[in-house]
């Protein structure tokens, strides 16, 4: 009896590892019907960022009006970096974790993870 008792635990337990198998196996194939769709989303994005930046207008780098303005104008870009990175800055985005947005002066000084991204 023991042993009909095992077997019938077993087919029990058998036919719900199949349940769960083929549950898997549908979300499996559902994901990857989404990884696949997304990855077609990605690529369209960056063949309209390619077409647009392959587009024949002569543009110039901000890397280039940085070392144009460096090298050119005779403007020292260290010394404006000073200029934004005061003690009072550095002690300000040291207290609220290298991230704040600082009103200073005419300016709002935006920092993110202690990186200056832009100045409003």
């Amino acid at each position: 009896m023991k042993k009909t008792q095992l077997i019938k635990g077993l087919k029990s337990q058998l036919k719900i590892a199949e349940g769960d198998y083929e549950a898997l196996k549908l979300e499996a194939e559902n994901k990857q019907r989404l990884c696949s769709a997304q990855r077609k989303h990605i690529y369209s994005h960056k063949d309209k960022i390619e077409a647009l930046e392959k587009d024949g207008v002569l543009k110039v780098s901000e890397h280039a009006i940085l070392r144009y303005i460096e090298r050119v104008k005779g403007i020292n870009i260290s010394d404006i970096e000073n200029e934004i990175l005061t003690n009072e800055v550095k002690t300000i985005t040291d207290d609220f974790g290298g991230t704040a947005n600082l009103k200073y002066g005419k300016v709002t000084i935006v920092i993110k993870d202690f990186t200056v991204i832009t100045i409003k």
